[in-house]
């Protein structure tokens, strides 16, 4: 097998996970400390929760996309009368999420402000390091920083807290698409470290109880909580260790299979480094004369839809379309981050209404209040030089939402590839994206919206779930304890 990594280069983005992550660490050890937690009284809470829901029904494409609007206003209502104490901004975020989280828009989220670092490490807030997969409503331990608890344990409780208390409390306040379950599930276990805290409590020690199943007894482990330390600033090596991981490329020349993992198609690195990392897969797999392709996108959530685009043009057969239209809606809001995201307005309009990002044009000069739909042609082009001709294999998961999960839709429109894997995180019409964030005035809580509703089909309806591979193949406990590839091993089975 031979390896090599390449370089790695938002449009439309859920979020670049593993920073959303690292931010909410640091914001919510300065929020979980109740003792040092300013309180705010019933009235600002309630005008925080009246800007929040203004400010969706103005600028959110259609907030009656999965739910009806009668009843997106009965749980507003009831969230406000239910607000009678005085709440800390944590306590406010517990309390806000779930509403949020109803509008099933993956792009819609809620974060804490980032606190200055000195006043978050006099807070002293825990934390408690541990990984887990939920699998068939139960939660197993994956791994924990201080190696205390038997890899593959079912956790059972946290400090007397109940795993299914854990789970449902948590569940509720993840962003999803529409009724998707595996993306609300991979976004409970990739923030289940940072995110604990801010629903339980965390103190120096921990009471965790898990069931070993290999020794088929219930253990009791006093863990410790761990404190954040300062952050320090990417180096130049650690910037190269990230742009490895983000793109990889292998060749398995016994099988005659080559493997291209993208993990995002974000714009968080030069475009030109991404087309590189192309160029140079592709022109590999021709000189060895490979048969087979596995594309693995899992864990991708997003960035810009053009990434796509480039990686379709290598192994399409015709024509095709990412997406077919794009719903705007002109507000206050939308227009004046479009005019303070982009250098020389007039200019760039006039270059977007001719050549590309006509849905931005367009949310930009239509009157505010009102609606247009971006229609787009069928996309021709494929690669002129080693353009593959043979098997295509995409791997997919919960995460492959946004960008990645606009991707699957197109590649499954036209045929071009066998899906592998479970249930992606973007539904089989489309999802909403260019999403930018608002401050709340009294709590300073930031709330992300979404501007356009990119659509997958000709079809001008709202799909609930995400697309379903032609071959299910769900993680396996043993298997990720182990280190081992479900889906890519199933693909090894289906070429042998």
């Amino acid at each position: 097998m031979k390896i090599f990594p390449a370089i790695y280069t938002d449009r439309l983005s859920l979020t670049k996970l593993s920073t959303v992550v690292y931010v909410f660490l640091v914001c919510l050890l300065l929020s979980v400390s109740t003792n040092a937690q300013k309180k705010y009284a019933p009235e600002a809470l309630k005008a925080d929760l009246d800007t929040l829901y203004k400010q969706l029904l103005d600028t959110h494409p259609d907030v009656a996309a999965y739910q009806p609007l009668d009843s997106f206003e009965l749980a507003y209502k009831k969230l406000k009368a239910s607000l009678t104490d005085s709440l800390s901004q944590r306590a406010f975020y517990t309390r806000l999420a779930p509403f949020y989280m109803s509008l099933k828009d993956a792009h819609g989220t809620l974060s804490m402000p980032l606190p200055p670092f000195n006043d978050m490490l006099k807070a002293g807030a825990f934390l408690l390091p541990i990984e887990v997969k939920l699998l068939n409503n139960e939660l197993f331990i994956l791994d924990d920083k201080d190696s205390l608890i038997a890899k593959g344990s079912k956790l059972l409780s946290i400090n007397d807290i109940t795993s299914d208390s854990i789970v449902q409390t948590m569940l509720k306040s993840m962003p999803a698409d529409g009724d998707i379950p595996t993306l609300r599930t991979a976004f409970f276990e990739t923030r289940f470290y940072p995110y604990f805290p801010v629903f339980f409590e965390v103190d120096s020690l921990n009471k965790v109880e898990v069931w070993d199943a290999e020794k088929e007894t219930v253990d009791t482990i006093i863990y410790p909580g761990q404190r954040m330390k300062p952050p320090k600033e990417l180096t130049r090596k650690g910037r190269k260790k990230r742009n490895q991981s983000a793109l990889q490329f292998e060749l398995e020349e016994e099988l005659s299979l080559a493997t291209l993992k993208i993990t995002t198609f974000s714009a968080t690195l030069p475009h030109f480094q991404y087309r590189r990392f192309l160029k140079k897969a592709f022109k590999t797999i021709n000189e060895k004369n490979i048969q087979n392709l596995v594309i693995d996108i899992r864990g991708n959530a997003g960035g810009s839809p053009d990434r796509g685009i480039e990686l379709m043009e290598y192994f399409s057969r015709g024509e095709f379309k990412l997406y077919h239209q794009n719903i705007v809606r002109a507000s206050p809001f939308c227009k004046q981050y479009l005019h303070d995201l982009i250098t020389l307005p007039r200019l760039t309009m006039f270059f977007f209404s001719k050549f590309s990002n006509k849905e931005v044009y367009a949310a930009y000069k239509i009157p505010e209040g009102q609606y247009d739909t971006v229609y787009y042609e069928v996309h021709r082009k494929v690669a002129k030089k080693n353009h593959f001709k043979g098997k295509v294999f995409l791997l997919v998961d919960g995460l492959s939402a946004s960008a990645s999960g606009l991707l699957t839709n197109a590649i499954a429109e036209a045929g071009l590839a066998t899906i592998v894997g479970e249930e992606t995180g973007c539904t089989t019409n489309g999802c909403f994206g260019q999403a930018a964030w608002f401050t709340l005035p009294n709590t300073k809580l930031r709330a992300r919206i979404s501007l356009f509703r990119f659509m997958s089909s000709g079809r001008f309806e709202y799909d609930n779930r995400g697309y379903m591979p032609m071959h299910d193949v769900p993680d396996v406990l043993e298997d990720l304890i182990e280190g081992r590839d479900t889906q890519l091993e199933y693909v090894r089975e289906l070429l042998k």
